[in-house]
């Protein structure tokens, strides 16, 4: 006889164990942490919501949404069965209404989260129920600023600046705990929950296998975003050298039996266009002339990847290069000379293009092409991480 694992106190959801465990909520929690992995974090201004999203050629969007609307001002990403979510997220929109036809204010993000708690807690101490196999991050923006709770299956809530939930919540954990700051802005707020996905996700992450939604200072409403506004919101500097340096190093490492790889990738970003390496004599020209008398920004991206065991960390560094005001003798001199052709933005400020220079702000080393304190940095936490 094999014996079970809740030794028969799994039987009915009122019963404790002797060591006082409720194994029926032990299991709900369970279905948690296999469920696809949901990210929110929020800053003293917004909220954004990310959410793994399992994609197929022949499905539809319906059934497979992770992010839900409560009201106007709040959103919810979930970890768990869709289905119980969605019970869960009825009552909570009526509720929602409830409290603004009874007291003519929208309801504060605490008290819609606290009524989905209560509720879920009563499916733990009434016979003939089951608990709720769902955890959700309830955000958004009311009258005390930008809020964030974490509810799971027992009923039970917490309060983050930024959380994870879902099959790779420990590894998002560990990089939102490494990557967050209180003082971070709403750009930024932006990227950290898809950089975060990205570590989990690699090269499977894409327009179609996330949803992502905000809840901005500027008009605090709830957005899900549109896979073309997917695109628009995320074709930035930072992301493009990400996924290019993961890119090249997954490619090494596939071929690779053990060791660590090493991927990276430099721009130059002129006005929000990307400006990488020149085609051609006059394609150098061109780019030199626009860089002239302005400021610039370089970014570079590098990924590690071990190839034994396939885990990856990813992160960038970016830099502030302003240029004096040059002649075209300059420009063609140095063309002629150092022959630009495979340096971002046709100059490496280590050779003799180093006299363009007016001023930076930030790391030297990432103008040349690899931010080597930043590097450092990310290596030791990532082969410290991979010890624990």
């Amino acid at each position: 006889m094999f014996q079970q694992a809740g030794r028969g106190y799994d039987m009915a959801i009122t019963q404790f164990s002797p060591e006082g465990r409720l194994f029926q909520v032990e299991y709900a929690i369970e279905a948690v942490r296999r469920g696809t992995t949901a990210i929110v974090c929020k800053n003293k201004n917004s909220v954004v919501f990310a959410v793994e999203k399992k994609s197929s050629e022949l499905a539809l969007s319906i059934g497979s949404e992770k992010i839900f609307k409560i009201d106007d001002h709040i959103g919810v990403a979930i970890a768990g069965l869709t289905a119980d979510a969605r019970v869960l997220i009825d009552r909570a929109r009526i509720q929602a209404q409830i409290n603004l036809l009874s007291y003519d204010e929208k309801i504060s993000v605490k008290d819609a989260t606290l009524h989905i708690c209560e509720y879920k807690q009563a499916f733990t101490q009434n016979a003939g129920v089951r608990p709720f196999g769902v955890s959700f991050l309830v955000a958004g923006i009311d009258s005390n600023g930008p809020s964030l709770y974490l509810t799971d299956p027992s009923g039970a809530m917490w309060g983050y600046k930024a959380f994870a939930i879902g099959s790779g919540a420990n590894e998002a954990r560990a990089y939102l705990e490494e990557h967050y700051k209180d003082d971070i802005n709403d750009e930024d707020l932006k990227l950290l929950p898809l950089k975060t996905l990205k570590e989990i996700m690699g090269d499977e992450l894409d327009k179609n296998s996330c949803d992502v939604a905000f809840i901005l200072k500027e008009d605090k409403v709830f957005r899900l975003l549109a896979v073309n506004e997917k695109e628009e919101q995320y074709s930035y500097p930072e992301v493009h050298v990400l996924e290019l340096a993961l890119k090249k190093a997954m490619q090494v490492a596939q071929k690779a039996n053990n060791g660590y790889v090493v991927g990276a990738d430099t721009i130059v970003v002129l006005d929000d266009t990307i400006i990488e390496k020149p085609a051609s004599e006059s394609d150098a020209r061109r780019m030199l002339k626009k860089l002239s008398g302005r400021t610039h920004t370089v970014y570079t991206g590098f990924a590690i990847v071990d190839a034994q065991t396939g885990d990856a960390v990813s992160d960038y560094e970016k830099t502030s290069v302003t240029f004096r005001n040059l002649n075209d003798a300059e420009i063609e001199r140095y063309i002629a000379v150092d022959k630009p052709f495979d340096k971002a933005g046709a100059y490496g400020i280590q050779d003799q293009s180093a006299i363009f220079v007016d001023r930076i702000d930030g790391c030297f080393y990432n103008v040349v092409g690899f931010p080597v304190t930043k590097f450092y940095q990310t290596f030791r936490k990532f082969q410290a991480r991979q010890k624990d």
